[in-house]
């Protein structure tokens, strides 16, 4: 997903608590990856993102059980 800066965002998960890394960055990075509370809270259901731009730059994830608005700005859910 391309982010309102130019820097692409990238979501990563796996649907087993043996490889779950339930976090999204940026790339080029802006630092470390940030935790993101839907994907560990949806494991193991969370493998493939469903993630809508909106115009007010905010994303909206449906992560197979549960929908959240991200402002990715601000790394609030």
């Amino acid at each position: 997903m391309r982010a309102a800066s130019g820097s692409r965002l990238d979501f990563f998960d796996w649907s087993s608590h043996v490889q779950n890394n339930p976090t999204y960055e940026f790339w080029p990075s802006k630092g470390a990856p940030i935790a993101s509370p839907v994907l560990a809270n949806t494991l193991p259901a969370n493998l493939y993102l469903f993630t809508f731009y909106l115009p007010s730059s905010n994303l909206t994830i449906q992560s197979n059980w549960a929908t959240v608005l991200l402002d990715y700005t601000a790394q609030e859910e």
